[in-house]
C-alpha cells in the first residue's frame, strides 16, 4: 500500500517574505502467506503462516524567504528552513511452528531536523496560471558522517479565487548519507 499526502501552505508575511509549510507522507508495506506446509531442522512451519516487511517514511518543511527580484510576471527569492525527516521500518509476522501460533512485530525509526537553503523561482503565463520551481540544499560532513539532501519541485497552479488555488507538481527528493567507520 502507498499512501502520498501533501498539503503545501505557502503565505507572503511581509514586504518581501514568504512562509512555506508542507509536508508528505508514504507509506508502503508487503506480506505474503505460506500456502504450504515446509519443514525445517526439527520444525515445522504450518500453512498459513505469514510475514510481511513495511517502511514509513515522512518530510515536513518550513521554509522562510525573501524574494529579492519580483516584477508582474515573475518572482526570485532566497531563504532558509528546516527539513523534519521521519523515518521508519517494521518487520511482523505470524507463524505455525509445530502447530503453535506465534506473532512478533519489530519496528525501528528515526526523527531528525535538518536544516537547509533554497532558491525558488515563479513565473505568471497570466493573471491565474503560473509556473513555480524551488531546489533546497544540505551537504554536510560531521565526524563519521558526510551527506547530501536534495529536495526540488517544479509544477503548474491555478488561482481559482482571490485566496484558493489548486496546483499539479512533480516533486524529486534525495537523502544519501554515509558514516565513515574506519575512523
Amino acid at each position: 500500500m502507498t499512501t502520498p499526502f501533501r498539503p503545501n501552505y505557502p503565505s507572503d508575511f511581509a514586504t518581501g517574505g514568504r512562509l512555506l509549510v508542507s509536508t508528505s507522507g508514504l507509506l508502503t508495506a508487503a506480506g505474503r502467506y505460506s500456502k504450504r506446509t515446509s519443514n525445517g531442522e526439527n520444525v515445522v512451519f504450518g500453512a498459513g503462516s505469514f510475514a510481511a516487511i513495511g517502511s514509513d517514511f515522512s518530510l515536513s518543511r518550513i521554509f522562510v524567504g525573501w524574494h529579492f527580484d519580483t516584477s508582474k510576471r515573475h518572482e526570485i527569492g532566497v531563504g532558509g528552513g528546516i527539513h523534519w525527516l521521519h523515518i521508519g521500518a517494521f518487520i511482523e509476522g505470524e507463524i505455525l511452528i509445530n502447530g503453535t501460533p506465534s506473532s512478533a512485530r519489530r519496528t525501528v525509526s528515526e526523527d531528525t531536523p535538518l536544516p537547509n537553503i533554497g532558491v525558488w523561482y515563479d513565473y505568471s503565463i497570466s493573471p491565474r496560471w503560473a509556473f513555480r520551481s524551488r531546489f533546497d540544499l544540505l551537504s554536510a560532513d560531521v565526524g563519521n558522517y558526510d551527506g547530501v539532501l536534495i529536495n526540488v519541485a517544479f509544477g503548474v497552479n491555478y488561482q481559482v479565487f482571490e485566496h484558493v488555488g489548486i496546483g499539479l507538481n512533480y516533486n524529486y527528493f534525495e537523502l544519501d548519507v554515509k558514516i565513515d567507520k574506519s575512523g
